[in-house]
Formats: structure tokens, sequence, C-alpha cells
């Protein structure tokens, strides 16, 4: 009877819908409110990455425009690729509606990480704890913070980064995020061993103007982390450079953001014992971060 029950479930799992998510008529229908959709984007990154670990489960249309090759939109390209192979026996159900991607997958109701705008560098924090716990990362007192916290599911806070890192460890609340993390998931072996990310953390995108500003969410690389997040990388963002200040902790000891990307690294090797090659993936903010053009 056991055996009986098992192969029904998997055979449900066969048949579950591949869930097509608009997230760009999504952000597209938020209020002009760059924090939220940037937060938007996030929260669904990364719970694409939670729920597809097993298997593919949830695609997200996001890329906005045509190929070179005629009007069609990327991600609408790819999924007909998709299902005139391997998912060509998948039913497809189509939704743009944040609530409705909460109530379909248990993974989103876990629970959520609240990072702190205040350390942008606990965006990335949060992305390394989604993905080895399995928190959904929240922006701290945001929209979407009141939206899906405060009200609608009510998703649980599992853990909060506010206030937590003021520099009294390394002279910068950023890196302490980062050495943090480090301990708590790198020395731990919890992370994976043979894949890091180099993505932007939380800062603006607008650093010459007052408040938080996101203009650039293609180019934010949040989307993109749903594939780290899924295989449990430690997501990070620090100058290489040990001679300058980065733009966005001019005040931390020279040479901080360098020792601390020195350590995560070391401790890295040390996990695998220097026998496994790591991928970095992503991408260095250098054009708002780690040059004096910025």
């Amino acid at each position: 009877m056991a055996c009986m029950i098992v192969l029904a479930a998997l055979f449900a799992q066969v048949d579950e819908p591949l869930v097509y998510f608009d997230l760009g008529a999504c952000v597209a229908a938020l209020p002009d409110d760059s924090a939220l959709r940037y937060d938007t984007v996030k929260f669904v990154a990364a719970l694409q990455g939670l729920v597809n670990r097993g298997k593919p489960r949830l695609i997200v249309r996001f890329i906005d425009g045509g190929s070179p090759s005629g009007p069609i939109n990327v991600d609408d390209y790819w999924l007909d690729k998709m299902r005139a192979s391997w998912l060509k026996d998948r039913a497809i159900e189509r939704t743009s509606n944040l609530d409705d991607l909460i109530a379909r997958y248990a993974e989103a109701r876990n629970g959520v990480v609240v990072w702190d705008e205040t350390v942008p560098a606990t965006a990335n924090v949060a992305a390394t704890v989604c993905g080895v716990e399995g928190w959904l990362p929240v922006r701290a007192g945001g929209a979407l913070y009141r939206q899906i916290v405060d009200g609608g599911p009510k998703l649980p806070v599992r853990l909060s980064l506010v206030g937590k890192f003021t520099g009294a460890e390394s002279g910068s609340a950023k890196c302490d995020a980062y050495l943090w993390a480090m301990r708590t998931y790198i020395e731990t072996g919890r992370c994976n061993k043979a894949l890091m990310a180099y993505y932007l953390d939380g800062y603006t995108h607008q650093p010459d103007q007052p408040g938080i500003h996101y203009n650039d969410l293609l180019n934010a690389g949040i989307a993109n982390q749903d594939y780290y997040i899924a295989r449990k990388a430690f997501v990070f963002d620090l100058g290489p450079w040990g001679d300058e200040a980065p733009v966005d902790d001019p005040k931390q000891p020279l040479g901080t953001d360098r020792a601390t990307l020195y350590a995560i690294l070391k401790a890295q090797v040390k996990q695998n014992e220097g026998k496994q090659f790591t991928t970095v993936g992503g991408f260095v903010p250098w054009n708002l971060k780690y040059t004096d053009a910025a």
C-alpha cells in the first residue's frame, strides 16, 4: 500500500502543470515604485530557484521586446523550443498575479529573510540564505513586505538582517554582513563547494540622487539568480582593488572590501580542499561602484 501511495505521488508530480509566470506584466501593473518593482523581481527569481530544484515547475517571462530574427519575445521563444522537445507533454498554466504564485507553491510559504536597505549587501546575503534555508528575500519595511508579510498571505519572518551589521568587526557594515554569511554558510559546508555568484547587491542605481532608485531591472542581475539560488551558491559583491575605496562604502578602512573577498575565497577553497574548481557566475558592477566614473 505504501508503495502504491508513493507511485501515485510521483505520477501526480509528473502531471503537475508547468506555470509560466509573466513577471514583466506583474511588474508593469505595480505602482511607479522602483523599489517595489525590484523587490518583486528578486522575490520571484528566488522562488523560481527553489521550486525548480527537482524538475522544471516554474518559468518566468521577463525580458521585453523581440529577438534579432523577429518580433517574438525571447522568453516565449525558449518556451516554444522546450515545448517542442522535452516539455512537449506538460500542460502550461499562465498567470501574472503574485498572490496566485505564492498560493501555488509550498516553497513560497516557508517564510522570509528580511534584508536591510541601509546595508545593501544584505540583499545578497538574503539570496544566500534563500538558497540554503529556503526562505524568500524581502526588503524591510518596503511595500512588498507590507503586502505579503503584514498582509495577504502573512508570510512568517524566519530571519531579520536589520541592524545586525554595524561595522564593529571589520570597520565596514557591508563587509561584516559577508563575513557573517561566510562563517554561517561557507565554513559550515552548507553552500555549494563549486559554485559562487558575484552580483550587484541592493545598492541604488542612481547614487547621485537621494533615496533608493532602480532604473535598470533588466541589467540588475536579480532575475538571473534563480540558477545560483537553486544550487545554494554564495552570493557576494565586493571590490577587488585594495588601493581605492568602493563608491558604495567610501568610509571603510582602505582595502577592507578586498580583504573580505580574499577571506571568502580562501574559505571556499578550504571547503573543497583545493581539489575542486569553483565557478563564479555574474558580473562585476563596475559602472556603479568600482570606478571613479560612477
